[in-house]
């Protein structure tokens, strides 16, 4: 199953968010991530949270909305409902809204691609591209001139990469080392990691 998750934070495009929709299988919401499903006329299949954010005008307008109230205080509404996704076997989970408004929010909320790999193909989508984590190898088609940064997050991963005008050949990556902001000059990248894990960031 392929899920579209929504959550509290800062969406792309209406265009992209509606364009996510139709490819998708199931559309969750992340209690607060509802108003945003609401305000672009979707009607997602689940709500999820602790509920804090969910007004009575917007549970009239979900009345055929299945609505899941967890109170667990140790994980963020943002965990509860990957968790009901991955009960209910989605393969890969898209999440939009999960950046933008505070910086601690932010940086647990990437951190959450590692939590959950590799469970689950978990990418974030926000106003400026989307986010992934490569452990293995990943194989994407890209836009001659995009920008692709890879950071590494543990470990100290050694890095090859085709198709970008900065080519890394085995290259050891650590925290604070080179890896931002490099360009596609071919149709296709390839990033090979050995040694650890990097976040893969592919911009607009």
């Amino acid at each position: 199953m392929k899920a579209l998750l929504i959550a509290n934070g800062v969406l792309p495009s209406a265009r992209l968010v509606l364009e996510l929709v139709s490819t998708s299988d199931f559309i969750a919401c992340a209690d607060g991530g509802t108003r945003h499903a609401l305000r672009l006329g979707i009607q997602p299949d689940v709500v999820i949270g602790d509920l804090d954010s969910l007004s009575t005008r917007m549970r009239e307008n979900l009345k055929q909305v299945k609505i899941i109230e967890l109170v667990d205080q140790d994980k963020t509404d943002l965990e509860k409902a990957i968790d009901y996704l991955l009960k209910r076997r989605a393969k890969r989970i898209t999440v939009l809204g999960a950046t933008g408004k505070r910086i601690d929010h932010t940086l647990a909320n990437v951190a959450l691609l590692a939590t959950y790999q590799p469970r689950v193909n978990l990418t974030l989508v926000d106003p400026t591209g989307e986010i992934l984590i490569v452990q293995t190898k990943v194989t994407f088609p890209a836009k001659r001139g995009a920008t692709v940064s890879l950071l590494p997050i543990d470990g100290a991963p050694r890095v090859t990469t085709t198709g970008l005008r900065y080519p890394l050949t085995n290259e050891t990556l650590e925290f604070g080392s080179r890896g931002v902001s490099n360009e596609v000059v071919g149709s296709t990248v390839e990033v090979l990691v050995r040694g650890g894990r990097l976040l893969l960031i592919k911009l607009f």
